[in-house]
């Protein structure tokens, strides 16, 4: 994937120039027989008025917009497939509105670029009927004003529907890394996507980092896993360790069980039994292997 366009139009570099230089670029990766998507960049919006006049934004779109030819032709010419989020964004007012200063995607922006973006690259990787949704609203899902500003850090989202009602879950903390106590996993409920309400909060304890909490249904019953690391004086020979949640009835789950003694992903019934990816760290966990105990 070579996207390159707005760094360029924003410094001046003369079309001719990123012409040859994308022209280089993708004859050096034909060499290597790899499949090739050129990107245009996002366009150039008049937030950008903030930090220039409005005279030097519209020069600043029309190179911009001279560049994104440049990458459409190339693309046309080599037969090559194209992910054209600059028209992407014209074409969605709600994207447009949420390029931050004029000219870098936001959240909102970004959640709509990825669906649009997929939509483009499943076909070349032979997935069909792919149903290229199409970002229209959004809303915030979770806020906590109870809390200060050190725990906005919320990440590693998962969503699940069961029994008639949407489930989100996301880890909470301070930071991506922390010292204890160091975050927690919220599960939200919602029976329409658009409002919702806690379902719970889950801790395995003020010494363990949560992590990429995932839902996981087996035969009716739905969990939470959760990869964690423990901080301080981890029990042996435990270092890392997947801990999961039962729901068993609203607001209601398990206490933390231990299901596997490493970073498990995701689990996936195979042949009768679940099997996870397990994240190795080859200088503490080698020769480790594990079945899911659920």
């Amino acid at each position: 994937m070579v996207m390159f366009g707005m760094d360029d139009a924003l410094t001046g570099v003369q079309a001719d120039k990123f012409q040859e230089d994308l022209g280089k670029i993708v004859t050096r990766i034909e060499e290597e027989k790899v499949n090739i998507v050129l990107l245009t960049p996002p366009p150039i919006s008049e937030r950008m008025t903030i930090n220039c006049t409005m005279n030097e934004l519209r020069q600043r779109q029309a190179h911009l917009s001279g560049l994104v030819q440049v990458i459409r032709d190339l693309a046309k010419e080599k037969s090559l497939s194209l992910i054209d989020f600059y028209q992407c964004f014209l074409d969605n007012r709600l994207a447009y509105d949420h390029l931050f200063e004029g000219w870098l995607p936001d959240a909102v922006a970004q959640t709509a670029m990825a669906p649009f973006a997929s939509a483009e690259l499943f076909p070349v990787m032979g997935v069909d009927n792919y149903p290229n949704p199409i970002l229209n609203d959004y809303r915030k899902a979770y806020t906590d004003s109870s809390l200060d500003l050190d725990w906005k850090h919320n990440a590693f989202t998962d969503l699940t529907y069961f029994e008639g009602q949407f489930y989100l879950t996301f880890r909470n903390a301070r930071s991506h890394a922390t010292p204890p106590p160091s975050g927690r996993v919220i599960v939200l409920r919602s029976f329409d996507g658009i409002s919702w309400e806690r379902e719970a909060t889950l801790v395995v304890s003020d010494e363990v980092n949560h992590g990429d909490p995932k839902f996981f249904e087996i035969e009716g019953r739905l969990f939470v896993t959760s990869t964690n690391r423990f901080i301080t004086k981890p029990p042996e020979p435990l270092r890392r360790a997947t801990h999961g949640f039962e729901r068993l009835d609203a607001g209601e789950w398990s206490a933390p069980l231990i299901c596997a003694p490493g970073i498990g992903w995701r689990p996936k019934k195979w042949r009768g039994q679940y099997v996870a990816a397990y994240y190795a760290f080859p200088e503490k966990d080698a020769d480790c292997f594990f079945p899911c105990s659920f």
